[in-house]
């Protein structure tokens, strides 16, 4: 049984074709002997060293929400808890534990019914410091399974007024740029080869030109009415989030953005009762994406934009990029813009600590939301922690409401559909209090 929402966008439909090559992909490569890693999204550095080495990945976190859109995460949840692993855990980390349990004692034979084919056994892990520590502290646990190495990569991620200071930026893409060398000598000593720095620099074009066509297509998302839901955005994020230097994804980007853009000229909205337009923040519930649908049917709910972490927002700058010692560098300053330099001058130009909420603030201004939906993770605790503080700022600074709604991006038992759709039928009063209050404010 599979529970998905409805794509509105012809070119959305065909984006599961790369989440089934990922993983065939591996598949091939386990029959030919060659190697594979299980890796968390290091946004960018980590992906293009290993592809660069000719290694295959697969994302447990990826995993998680594929295991919980096919309604199959549950057997692998049961197996993690039974291992002693808490319930309030991360539930992508409790899905990818679970599964590597059942895979480790089926001796390392994937089993016959994995969701896509399952994950086959890595050669290494690759960690990651963004975010949260369960990014890392999921991949120590899993060694307790898997005989393999770890590597964990490094991000800093400065504070609003400490990126600031003097020689911050410098010095952080420095540290991350050798973090990396130390991966490429790593993996170069674990796999007995060099890496190919042109096959490098090939794929860190192809990544740049994805990334850019699918910043491009968020851009005309701010059209009135939305010409893409986030039902589309999330069927078509893994060829950006996880592909983004697989050679077909910029020619993908670039019919989905020309699909998107002749919507936004001609006025095509992607539902036709679109009264209310929202963002969901952070990560969906990908065991119930039909809830998307259940809100535009009944409600008439547009959701816009989604959570900060799946959108590379504005590239860096060209004339920054082409000052980079190298290419290693430069794949660093992608990583950097995305989580650090891109958030923080803006949020110390509103005043706003940390920065995460200044970017839901600029997007319900470019976006013209009504309100926002917040998806409160009871597993997720770096997904959460800024969404009160966020949610005050809109409707103290912006006179933007917003609803919660407790769930979990994995455990379907955990969300309750209709006390959710309740909750949102309700707040729709709100958002007509405050989109009246909004003109009011205008015309005094």
């Amino acid at each position: 049984m599979v529970n998905v929402s409805r794509k509105t966008l012809q070119v959305a439909k065909r984006a599961g074709y790369f989440g089934k090559k990922m993983y065939m992909q591996a598949l091939k490569a386990k029959e030919e002997g060659k190697p594979i890693a299980w890796s968390m999204v290091t946004y960018s550095p980590a992906d293009l060293i290993l592809k660069a080495l000719d290694v295959e990945i697969l994302y447990p976190e990826n995993y998680g929400a594929f295991c919980a859109s096919r309604l199959m995460a549950e057997q692998y949840l049961k197996h993690s808890d039974a291992e002693g692993f808490p319930t309030s855990l991360c539930g992508y980390a409790r899905n990818g534990i679970g599964y590597t349990k059942v895979f480790s004692d089926n001796n390392f034979i994937i089993p016959e019914n994995a969701p896509g084919g399952g994950m086959a056994k890595p050669i290494v892990l690759v960690g990651s410091g963004i975010l949260c520590d369960t990014r890392y502290k999921w991949f120590q646990a899993l060694r307790k399974y898997l005989d393999v190495p770890l590597f964990i990569l490094e991000n800093p991620q400065p504070g609003v007024e400490e990126s600031f200071l003097k020689g911050a930026k410098k010095y952080n893409i420095e540290f991350m740029a050798n973090e990396c060398r130390k991966f490429i000598m790593f993996m170069e000593e674990l796999l007995g080869r060099k890496m190919d720095l042109d096959r490098l620099e090939e794929l860190a074009s192809t990544f740049e030109k994805t990334l850019r066509l699918a910043h491009k297509i968020d851009l005309v998302r701010t059209a009135v009415p939305s010409p893409m839901l986030g039902q589309d955005f999330y069927s078509c994020m893994l060829p950006s989030f996880y592909m983004a230097s697989d050679p077909e994804a910029p020619a993908f980007f670039e019919e989905l953005y020309k699909e998107v853009k002749y919507r936004a000229d001609n006025k095509i909205g992607a539902i036709p009762n679109e009264k209310y337009r929202v963002i969901f923040a952070e990560i969906p519930p990908w065991h119930t994406m039909n809830f998307f649908d259940d809100l535009a049917d009944e409600f008439g709910i547009a959701v816009v934009m989604e959570g900060y972490a799946y959108h590379f927002n504005t590239p860096p700058n060209e004339e920054d990029l082409g000052n980079s010692k190298d290419i290693i560098e430069r794949i660093c300053k992608w990583s950097y813009q995305h989580f650090t330099a891109n958030m923080n001058k803006e949020a110390r130009d509103m005043g706003v600590a940390p920065a995460v909420p200044q970017i839901y603030m600029n997007w319900a201004k470019d976006y013209k939301i009504d309100g926002a939906i917040f998806h409160t993770l009871l597993s997720c605790r770096p997904a959460g922690y800024t969404m009160l503080h966020a949610g005050n700022l809109l409707r103290e600074r912006m006179k933007i409401p917003s609803v919660f709604i407790e769930g979990d991006m994995v455990d379907l038992r955990v969300f309750d559909v209709k006390a959710a759709k309740d909750r949102i039928a309700a707040f729709r009063e709100t958002m007509d209090y405050y989109r009246e209050l909004r003109e009011n404010i205008k015309q005094e």
